[in-house]
């Protein structure tokens, strides 16, 4: 009996939670959309992750290529297990898109208010990513950069590279 009701919690957390946030998805192009598939269901080496449900749905496998046409899946598998795996189940469906992100900003310690529009906290977020990874280059490597970016800057130190790509990003 209670295995039921478990089964029961699980397969109502398998449906797509509408999110506003998450709409953009439908807007997307193809190959983004690949992208974000892979990341949601293959680890570093590219091996299939343990729990991803995606590729085993009826409209990925009838159309893996055209991930458009299965948008909502997609975003469901983020909103399931972009949150935790088991309050999900217990919830009975997938958390919304702006918790995740924020539980995300919060264990990277990201500068933002929770209040904020989508898009200045993943703002933040992009700035706190780039920061880190200039922050961890060395000069050479910071030179290399903003050639490739093409931004002029003074020093090859990580405080002018960051203001610089800043700048760019706003």
């Amino acid at each position: 009996m209670i295995f039921d009701k478990a089964r029961e919690i699980i397969a109502g957390s398998r449906e797509y939670r509408r999110d506003a946030d998450l709409e953009i998805l439908a807007n997307a192009d193809n190959e983004d959309l690949k992208i974000l598939v892979e990341y949601l269901t293959k680890d570093k080496e590219g091996n299939k992750l343990i729990n991803e449900e995606l590729t085993s749905l009826d409209k990925y496998k009838s159309n893996p290529d055209n991930p458009k046409s299965y948008w909502q899946e997609i975003a469901r598998e983020l909103q399931l297990y972009g949150g935790n795996t088991l309050v999900s189940a217990l919830r009975g469906k997938g958390v919304p898109y702006r918790e995740i992100l924020c539980d995300v900003c919060d264990k990277m310690k990201v500068n933002y208010s929770k209040n904020s529009n989508i898009g200045l906290i993943e703002l933040n977020f992009l700035e706190k990513i780039i920061t880190d990874v200039i922050e961890k280059m060395n000069d050479e490597e910071r030179k290399e950069f903003v050639d490739i970016l093409g931004i002029d800057v003074a020093s090859n130190s990580a405080i002018p590279v960051i203001g610089a790509v800043r700048a760019e990003i706003m």
